[in-house]
């Protein structure tokens, strides 16, 4: 008979678990069958991230094995083991997570929590099913392991921490970073740069000097945890000696928050020290006292007629990881502590910044009346009077007016150098200056275009003017 108990109640918890206040969904009615869960798989977790289930159950009332009538008057849940940073409740915790099908056959159970560590898990489930044949062959305890997956947390990767505007250019450049992880507990920035900060929203970072500059960003979610995995009793103040045989312990573990784990009278463990207690889902430390209470049944007339105090003893477990001892009340006791690290979000990006080409050198061949620069560049543009020439794009430019000329090169990463201006000079047979008479002053309007003058009147070259103006005392031409 526990066999087909163990089978139904595989099928109907394969995805219950926890967190406080559940909702019970009561449109859900399974449908050829007289058990159920709904829904019927269990979601997987995420390290990290809140996670909030609810489950509704529908409890049989009865059922026949080997041609006996069974009813069932009351399902408890005793424990459900979860990863770490999951718990689970049920919406019957007033009365300990027992259900009296008779009452209602509707309950549910709640699994929440923030996971801490990835992986593959099995969560075992136990529970005692009383039926109409309890008072004959006892309840019947149902134990079972069902697998949860808690993946990692994707968005960790690259750019999950912090996002940059202006992460690359030519220099100087001056980057925006915007935190995407506000409201964490502590944070540090290594902007690469020589400047650090420990603020969620740093002010913005200058780059002066061409260079990759990895920018790494951790921010901590989490303190480090510690639970409380496994009490081992070394001994206490209680013996069968013989031919009583080993002890027959029961006991209770428990916090201020309530019963940590527990074996009744009637379930009592036959066996010697030490005594292993760790069938309780981890405990998270937060400073809180531990009890453990431990009798022996001595009873030889009868269950549970003669209890033997084997000891009691209250200790505040350590918050840090390692095997402790602690003795008090009659009991030598070892427990073992485990720490799950901090939960860090790290993150490592790079701001690019170029330098530029450098400057051409720009030759004028006044024989040939061609420009050129044996500077290498990606690209190039040169300029007449800084404006850009049409199509002028080559290392060489043949330029066809007099004039101020430079050249802009440019490198892959649009970086730009601007040369020197080079005053050309195209000499024109049949260019005649453009002159103008104010008075007794003569003026070359377009004297923009040159920079020496000769002045020449009836007798030849003026000498000592070389402006592009003339102030005349006599007639003449």
């Amino acid at each position: 008979m526990k066999r087909f108990f163990a089978i139904i109640f595989f099928s109907l918890f394969t995805a219950v678990f926890v967190n406080a206040q559940c909702s019970i969904d009561y449109t859900y009615y399974p449908v050829g069958v007289n058990y159920g869960l709904h829904p019927d798989t269990l979601p997987d977790g995420v390290v990290g991230q809140f996670y909030n289930q609810d489950l509704t159950f529908y409890l049989p009332l009865d059922t026949v094995s080997g041609g006996v009538f069974v009813e069932f008057t009351d399902f408890h849940i005793t424990s459900i083991s979860l990863p770490l940073g999951l718990t689970w409740e049920c919406n019957n915790s007033s009365n300990a997570c027992h259900y009296d099908p008779l009452v209602s056959q509707y309950g549910c159970v709640n699994v929440s929590g923030t996971p801490l560590v990835a992986g593959n898990y099995d969560v075992d489930v136990n529970l005692v099913a009383t039926h109409s044949l309890s008072a004959l062959v006892g309840t019947e305890s149902i134990s079972f392991s069902l697998p949860m997956t808690i993946i990692n947390d994707t968005s960790t990767s690259s750019n999950v921490g912090f996002a940059m505007t202006n992460s690359s250019g030519c220099s100087p450049i001056v980057v925006e970073f915007a935190n995407n992880n506000t409201g964490m507990l502590s944070y540090n920035w290594d902007f690469g740069n020589g400047n650090s900060s420990v603020s969620s929203q740093p002010v913005d970072q200058i780059y002066s000097q061409p260079g990759q500059y990895i920018v790494q960003y951790s921010a901590i979610q989490t303190n480090a945890a510690y639970f409380l995995e496994s009490i081992e009793v070394v001994s206490g103040n209680c013996s069968d000696s013989w031919p009583a045989g080993d002890p027959d312990f029961f006991y209770t573990v428990s916090t201020p928050a309530g019963v940590l784990e527990e074996v009744t009278c009637s379930n009592y463990l036959t066996q010697s020290f030490p005594l292993t207690i760790n069938s309780f889902n981890p405990l998270e430390l937060t400073g809180q006292s531990v009890s453990i209470d431990l009798d022996d049944d001595d009873s030889a007339f009868g269950p549970c007629s003669s209890i033997e105090d084997c000891g009691s003893f209250s200790f505040t477990p350590m918050q840090q990881a390692g095997i402790f001892s602690v003795n008090g009340g009659g009991l030598s006791i070892n427990y073992s502590v485990m720490e799950i690290p901090a939960n860090t979000i790290s993150v490592t990006d790079t701001v690019f910044v170029y330098g530029y080409p450098d400057t051409a050198n720009v030759i004028y061949d006044t024989i040939n009346t061609i420009m050129y620069t044996a500077t290498n560049a990606f690209a190039m543009q040169w300029y007449y009077y800084n404006s850009p020439i049409p199509n002028a794009t080559d290392t060489f430019y043949e330029p066809t007016t007099s004039g101020l000329y430079s050249v802009v090169t440019v490198n892959e990463y649009g970086c730009a150098t601007l040369s020197e201006n080079v005053l050309v000079v195209i000499c024109d047979s049949t260019y005649q200056p453009t002159l103008s008479a104010n008075g007794m002053t003569i003026l070359m309007e377009d004297s923009a275009l040159f920079s020496n003058f000769n002045w020449y009147g009836d007798n030849g070259l003026i000498t000592g003017i070389i402006d592009p103006f003339l102030e005349v005392s006599v007639e003449g031409s």
